[in-house]
C-alpha cells in the first residue's frame, strides 16, 4: 500500500521494531503496517479493533528471511520471555530437539541466527508446539518437517523451494502448510510446565 495524506501513520513508543506502525482505517479499526526506510510503500501485516492492533504491534518484530526473502514477523515479547526459560532447564546439547541438524544447515533452510538459538533451547516436539507459534511463518515450518523427521533434502524440496516458487510467505495463504498425513509430530497434551517454564 502507498502512503495517503488522509491515513493518520502512528508510530508506537513502545514497540520492539521501530518500523512497525499503526494507520486508523476507519472509527475504531486500524492496520498495523511494515514502514520501509525510505519511500511511500507500506505492507499491511494485520487489521484489527484500535486496541488490539496496538497490543499486537507492539511486541512483533519484522525481518526477511535470508532464503524465501519473505517478510517475516515474529513475536519478540513471548519468545524473549520463553527461551531464557527452556535454556535454564534444557539438557545437554546433543539431547536437544535439533541436535543433529547443523547450524550451517538450518541457515541454508532460511533458519536466522535469532530463531537458530531459540530453537537450539527446545528439548522436544511439545517445547516446539508451545513456541511455534510466536516463530515467523516460513522458520516455523522448517522446524516442524525438521522436528517430525525429514531430513534437510526433503524439507528444503517440501518447504522451502514451494515457498520459493510461490515467491514468499506473504504471497501465500495465510495458515502454515500442513505436513504429509502421518507426518506431524504427535500431538499429547503440553505439561503445564512447558507451557509456563519456571523463571
Amino acid at each position: 500500500m502507498f502512503k495517503d495524506p488522509g491515513l493518520k501513520l502512528e508510530t508506537l513508543n513502545r514497540a520492539r521494531d521501530p518500523h512497525i506502525r499503526t494507520i486508523r482505517i476507519d472509527q475504531g479499526t486500524w492496520g498495523v503496517v511494515l514502514a520501509p526506510d525510505s519511500g511511500d510503500t507500506y505492507v499491511l501485516l494485520r487489521v484489527m479493533p484500535h486496541g488490539k492492533a496496538i497490543d499486537w504491534a507492539i511486541k512483533q518484530k519484522a525481518s526477511i528471511n535470508t532464503v524465501t526473502r519473505a517478510v517475516e514477523i515474529r513475536d519478540n515479547a513471548m519468545l524473549d520471555e520463553l527461551t531464557p526459560a527452556y535454556e535454564r532447564i534444557a539438557p545437554a546439547a546433543e539431547q536437544r530437539l535439533f541436535a543433529k541438524v547443523s547450524d550451517g544447515d538450518l541457515a541454508a533452510l532460511g533458519i536466522d541466527e535469532t530463531t537458530r538459538r531459540q530453537a537450539r533451547a527446545l528439548t522436544d516436539a511439545e517445547q516446539l508446539e508451545v513456541v511455534a507459534p510466536y516463530f515467523p511463518q516460513d522458520q516455523r515450518e522448517v522446524l516442524e518437517y525438521l522436528a517430525a523427521g525429514f531430513s534437510v533434502e526433503e524439507v528444503w524440496r517440501d518447504v522451502v523451494s514451494v515457498s520459493l516458487a510461490q515467491g514468499g510467505a506473504e504471497r501465500r495463504p495465510s495458515g502454515p502448510r500442513a505436513l504429509p498425513l502421518g507426518c506431524r509430530y504427535p500431538r499429547r497434551e503440553v505439561p503445564a510446565a512447558a507451557r509456563h517454564p519456571a523463571g
